[in-house]
């Protein structure tokens, strides 16, 4: 769950590559843990507080190109993209978003308009931070936002983790673009179903 109204678009504390940097951090800690690994992303974007300077932030090259990454990079199934608090700038941002994604992820984009309440057809409450849930809703939840966030914090600050990341990024795996190959030659490759007990 993203609230991107939050975050500040005026490039003088973080730059359009330090927040992109930030979100294929956090997505990489997110992809070790199994349930994502077999189930996939299902992401939800609260856009009050979005301005068209958040839509203008990145500029259309870097947007292009961070969204190419998110969609063909990443590990994960990007399975389910939700809009919420929108308004007209659900408009303009999917326009924008538009051009940069496929076929596949635009079926997977749903606008809730204002209704939040139309998300928990998609998503259990019981995933959800209790500030997103009914006011009578007593079942299960994920805790409060702040609780979540803290949580997340202390597991990316964790010395396991800092460690992992250093493996990724010290060389040691790499791409050699000498095996790839060319364009209209086949590639040899087998592939397995997965099977979900």
């Amino acid at each position: 769950m993203m609230k991107g109204g939050n975050t500040s678009n005026s490039g003088k504390e973080y730059g359009p590559d330090d927040i992109i940097r930030g979100f294929a951090v956090l997505h990489d800690f997110m992809c070790r843990d199994e349930n994502i690994q077999v189930n996939g992303f299902v992401y939800i974007l609260d856009l009050g507080g979005f301005s068209m300077g958040h839509v203008t932030f990145m500029g259309p090259e870097t947007f292009t190109k961070a969204t190419n990454c998110w969609m063909k990079a990443h590990s994960g199934r990007n399975k389910e993209l939700h809009f919420y608090n929108g308004g007209q700038m659900f408009d303009v941002l999917y326009g924008f978003l538009k051009q940069a994604f496929s076929k596949k992820i635009q079926d997977r984009v749903v606008n809730h308009g204002n209704n939040f309440s139309s998300i928990y057809k998609y998503v259990d409450k019981s995933m959800l931070p209790e500030e997103y849930l009914p006011d009578d809703y007593d079942g299960p939840c994920a805790g409060p936002k702040q609780k979540i966030l803290d949580e997340y914090l202390v597991s990316l600050k964790s010395s396991e983790f800092r460690e992992y990341m250093a493996t990724l990024t010290n060389g040691q795996y790499f791409v050699d673009s000498a095996k790839k190959p060319k364009k209209g030659q086949q590639e040899n490759a087998s592939f397995r179903p997965l099977v979900m007990s």
